[in-house]
């Protein structure tokens, strides 16, 4: 009999052992979120100019789009063509036609100024004396 006493006592012994010392919080911590003083800026925007802009200074903030919108005859082998873009600043997309015109959409991805130039002319590699040319300076801040 004495060691069915035994056993009980030992098991009882043994998991006293096992607790944790430390108290129990009366209570769980708050957990503090701290949001924005200020709401993130709204994409402005885009900025569109046709040929009726030309040498006109157009400003952009940094991600902002320029839409150069430019004339086109269906049935013409002559198209416009950007120039010398500075893809340090602007970033051309692919252009998108709309009727009788095309759209050149244009990112700006750096502060500076550039100047973006098309050439309206023949389908060669470079353009052979260009009919016209459009021009705009940009300003990205």
């Amino acid at each position: 009999m004495r060691k069915f006493l035994l056993v009980p006592l030992a098991v009882a012994g043994l998991l006293t052992g096992c607790g944790d010392d430390e108290p129990i919080p009366d209570s769980i911590g708050s957990t503090t979120l701290t949001l924005p003083s200020t709401a993130p800026a709204v994409a402005k925007p885009a900025v569109t100019v046709d040929q009726s802009a030309a040498g006109r200074t157009v400003t952009l903030d940094v991600g902002q789009e320029l839409r150069v919108r430019l004339p086109q005859a269906a049935d013409s082998d002559q198209e416009w063509e950007p120039v010398n873009l500075d893809e340090g600043i602007l970033v051309a997309e692919e252009p998108v036609a709309e009727g009788r015109t095309t759209v050149w959409p244009l990112r700006a991805v750096a502060e500076g100024t550039t100047t973006v130039e098309f050439t309206y002319g023949q389908l060669e590699e470079p353009p052979v004396r260009p009919e016209s040319t459009f021009l705009v300076t940009v300003e990205v801040s």
